[in-house]
């Protein structure tokens, strides 16, 4: 249990790091505000324990960021289809920020399995999309990996949390620094494309 507490600290700041790293790097405004809202949850859980009214914040901007990467970035739906699914993906922002700021445990996993059900969702139409048609990011493909296995490991562990706390508390550890683990794989590859994604534009319009 002390190896697994040690690597999960040792985690916890290798995501400031790589996080910190991507708010200088990330050369979209929307994708930096989302590190910098990333970067303040991050240090403030680092330094305190008490922060239970920041999980309903990073739900929220984990949904709103994904949200834009699939609809508006990668198209993964037709620009009616976006107009709708956005709307609702701000109908249950809502939803998540009213019944998660009530308090009680049964709120904050409603709003955490919505949210990882919702992404991991995104992701596996990306999966089909990709397969069925030529998508215009293919190197995408390593982010969308990434958000599928960070994500679908969250909503694993939230729907299966009160069985493996049952059966060992350190297979519970486990998860988490196997999770801990993903959500560097998912920060990484989101500085890997923007800096793709704008080589390949700046590329294309010198070509051009």
């Amino acid at each position: 249990m002390e190896y697994l507490d040690v690597s999960l600290k040792t985690l916890e700041y290798c995501s400031i790091i790589i996080i910190l790293s991507g708010l200088f790097l990330f050369k979209n405004k929307i994708g930096k505000v989302y590190f910098l809202c990333l970067f303040c949850i991050q240090v403030y859980s680092f330094y305190s324990a008490h922060n239970l009214l920041l999980i309903p914040i990073l739900y929220t901007a984990n949904l709103l960021f994904t949200s834009y990467l699939y609809l508006y970035q990668e198209r993964i739906a037709n620009p009616n289809s976006s107009k709708l699914i956005g709307f609702i993906v701000l109908c249950l922002i809502n939803i998540i920020l009213a019944v998660s700021y009530g308090g009680t445990d049964a709120y904050y996993w409603f709003a955490r399995t919505l949210v990882n059900l919702i992404i991991t969702a995104f992701s596996i139409i990306y999966f089909i999309k990709l397969y069925l048609e030529d998508m215009p990011h293919r190197h995408f493909f390593f982010i969308n990996v990434s958000i599928f296995l960070f994500f679908g490991i969250d909503l694993f562990l939230s729907l299966t949390f009160d069985f493996l706390f049952i059966e060992s508390l350190y297979l519970v550890s486990a998860f988490w620094l196997f999770r801990a683990i993903l959500m560097q794989f998912y920060y990484l590859s989101l500085i890997y494309f923007n800096s793709n994604f704008y080589r390949t534009k700046h590329t294309t319009q010198v070509t051009a």
